[in-house]
């Protein structure tokens, strides 16, 4: 698609560049610009058109629209996407390290109810010794994983992590709250 230009528009200068209505056009680079008396005279680049002048004038161009101005900038773009999938990130880490918290208690009902027993033999020793040491191990493991994956959030393959391992506790603590509650 060929790129046409846009049409010269005028905009209003702020009260400290001397106010009033200048073209755009004139605030270009390659543009002589008269501010409270003087002139700025500012080198041509290339890729400019030249005017009835004689002198260099800069065109903006757009693939968009004619009279458009595009909208963001690849990196804005970037930024919102890398933001969108921080905040999604944190919910998916703070879900994970919740459905570790109901996993412990649900563990501990349904063994307290003599219905289960712990399979992990680090828990079940832990268990055995006492609920709080084995609390604190198990958020203390939860909570250096889930800051660590926090810490990756740049990685794409962290999202995708972060999102399987929600989805297996989040299956885990179902199947369990369903079977203790069907005790």
């Amino acid at each position: 698609m060929a790129l046409r230009p846009l049409a010269r528009r005028a905009i209003d200068l702020p009260q400290w560049a001397g106010g009033g209505a200048a073209p755009l056009a004139s605030l270009m680079p390659g543009s002589a610009v008269s501010i409270e008396g003087s002139v700025t005279d500012q080198t041509p680049h290339s890729g400019f058109l030249d005017d009835q002048a004689g002198r260099d004038e800069h065109v903006m161009t757009s693939v968009d629209a004619p009279g458009a101005f595009p909208g963001p900038t690849v990196e804005a773009r970037q930024l919102e996407r890398e933001a969108v999938r921080g905040r999604v990130l944190f919910w998916l880490l703070l879900g994970l390290w919740s459905f570790n918290v109901c996993d412990f208690l649900l563990t501990r009902t349904a063994i307290s109810m003599g219905r289960a027993t712990e399979a992990n033999g680090v828990m079940s020793y832990l268990l055995s010794v006492g609920t709080v040491s084995a609390l604190v191990f198990k958020l203390g493991i939860v909570s250096v994983g889930v800051l660590v994956l926090w810490r990756l959030r740049k990685n794409r393959g962290v999202l995708l992590a972060a999102t399987l391992l929600a989805a297996v506790f989040g299956a885990l603590v179902l199947y369990q709250a369903l079977k203790v509650a069907s005790f």
